[in-house]
């Protein structure tokens, strides 16, 4: 069997409290609430990886040599922001307009991105490939927004002061369950 994995980090829940309300404003906006149904607040690590039944062991032990070396850190959050050129437009019913919460990027979390993608995601297929150089957010809306919403949403938005802090402390493994919402798989801890 193959498992389709995203790789990502989950934010403290009263930050993902104040992000799902947001993320909620913005699905009012815009009709767009594929986030709202597939997802929980998280920012993403790395490209999605494939591997099958037998890679898992492998995956798992590569996953965990990428925090072996790493101490929870802070990051931060702050105002909101859109692409209309995001990588994941490809992929079949997704649109490539994207509204989000820029994260202010600091060397910790650069380093955490650059080692998953050199232990973990240049190593197996890759279903996602996640743009690089890494430019890391929490997505607001994604995957139905249409040209003319987006437009909507970029412009209401673009002027949202949100700002929050977060400890990053795990990484995990996430896997679409059959009802296309993704869920907790395994859990790294560092």
């Amino acid at each position: 069997m193959m498992h389709k994995f995203s790789i990502v980090a989950y934010l403290k829940p009263a930050l993902a409290k104040k992000i799902r309300k947001l993320q909620k404003k913005v699905s009012k906006a815009t009709n767009s609430n594929a986030i709202l149904k597939l997802w929980k607040p998280h920012l993403t690590i790395g490209s999605g990886v494939k591997v099958s039944d037998k890679e898992l062991k492998g995956l798992y032990a590569d996953m965990k040599a990428v925090i072996s070396n790493f101490k929870s850190f802070k990051i931060t959050i702050k105002h909101c922001d859109s692409m209309d050129d995001w990588t994941g437009g490809e992929l079949p019913g997704h649109t490539p307009y994207v509204i989000y919460l820029k994260i202010i990027l600091n060397k910790k979390l650069l380093r955490l991105a650059k080692i998953v993608k050199k232990k973990v995601t240049d190593k197996r297929k890759i279903w996602y490939r996640q743009p690089w150089p890494y430019k890391p957010h929490v997505t607001l809306a994604y995957r139905d927004l249409s040209k003319k919403t987006f437009i909507k949403g970029k412009r209401i938005f673009e002027h949202e002061k949100f700002s929050g802090e977060t400890v990053i402390n795990h990484i995990s493994l996430v896997k679409e369950n059959n009802s296309g919402k993704w869920i907790e798989y395994k859990r790294f801890k560092f």
